[in-house]
């Protein structure tokens, strides 16, 4: 607002109060506003950078310096909600989480899955880390049913692939993990071309039933659907099959018409076991991309999934990594 001498005052510029004084106590700010934090000009690590560069350095190292106390702010609310969901099953509120089968009630049906990851260059750090929760969300439904998929994770070569790095920083023992293998070759070198199927989006074919003989091919990749055919164009450049599951003629999606990794498998996983395709999409796909209210299995175990932890879908906000949509 114009003072009395016709100057312009700090608001209508657009200019907050200095911090610190009375009025800027009384400021309404955005929800993620952040004090400013000036760039060390006696820090080498700075020179030379451009000013992006030096600001994601200097958030890189806020959140170094913060990440303890967060985690631990984290595994409370964990616990808490970890708590209310126990008392929500007790009372008869909430459904209880399947229960993980035993071992040596397990019996390995005869369908193949591959997880392709080859591509390792195309994804970001946090796009690798999701990946990973991916592929770990894909042996624990495996540990969860009497008639597990056996699955194959490519392009595993512990010196080049991220993946094969962050497991053995992050999962240890996933080497031991049962009804996974783990190849440092792709999957050209590992299979014959005939009994390949990969999955996309963008097949003209569409996968009918589950064939025993046949390895289904998912693509290893959170990208955000960057890299567009990256599927398909790959299973022609190998000169192998390439097949969309049958999503629009079962249910209707209320968003894109892209799965995560750990949603194709469990979709494949269900299928197995009651060769209906309609239930098995009902019971993988979460409830919030189902249109018109249909009811899932999913979305029962959804919202528990969330409270301890990120689901597939979250984790990669979401992407191109496993492409299926209807014909």
């Amino acid at each position: 607002m114009s003072s009395e001498n016709g100057d312009i005052d700090d608001h209508e510029e657009g200019r907050l109060p200095s911090e610190g004084s009375s009025e800027a106590d009384s400021v309404v700010r955005h929800p993620k506003w952040r004090p400013h934090h000036e760039i060390p000009k006696d820090d080498p690590a700075f020179d030379g950078l451009s000013k992006r560069s030096q600001k994601r350095l200097l958030k890189q190292r806020r959140f170094e310096a913060t990440k303890d106390e967060k985690r631990a702010i984290e595994k409370e609310k964990r616990k808490l909600k970890k708590r209310e969901r126990h008392e929500a099953i007790v009372a008869g509120l909430a459904q209880p989480p399947p229960k993980r089968a035993k071992p040596e009630e397990q019996t390995p049906c005869r369908v193949r899955i591959a997880i392709d990851c080859a591509f390792d260059d195309l994804m970001m750090d946090k796009e690798i880390k999701s990946m990973l929760q991916q592929i770990t969300r894909c042996h624990s439904q495996n540990r969860l049913t009497q008639h597990p998929i056996p699955f194959t994770v490519t392009s595993q070569d512990k010196n080049t692939s991220k993946i094969a790095q962050g497991f053995k920083s992050r999962h240890d023992d996933h080497s031991r993990w049962a009804h996974v293998k783990w190849e440092t070759r792709p999957i050209e070198q590992i299979f014959d071309k005939d009994e390949l199927i990969y999955l996309s989006a963008d097949a003209t074919d569409v996968c009918e039933t589950l064939d025993e003989s046949k390895v289904y091919v998912i693509g290893g990749i959170v990208d955000h659907n960057r890299h567009k055919l990256l599927c398909e164009n790959k299973a022609k450049t190998l000169g192998i099959k390439s097949a969309q599951l049958p999503i629009g003629d079962y249910i209707k999606l209320n968003s894109r018409k892209v799965l995560t990794v750990n949603h194709v498998f469990e979709i494949l996983l269900r299928y197995t076991e009651t060769h209906d395709w309609q239930k098995a999409f009902l019971a993988a796909i979460p409830q919030r991309k189902i249109e018109n209210g249909q009811e899932t299995e999913a979305g029962l175990y959804e919202q528990q999934e969330e409270d301890g932890g990120q689901t597939g879908d979250d984790l990669v906000s979401p992407g191109h990594e496993a492409e299926l949509s209807e014909p």
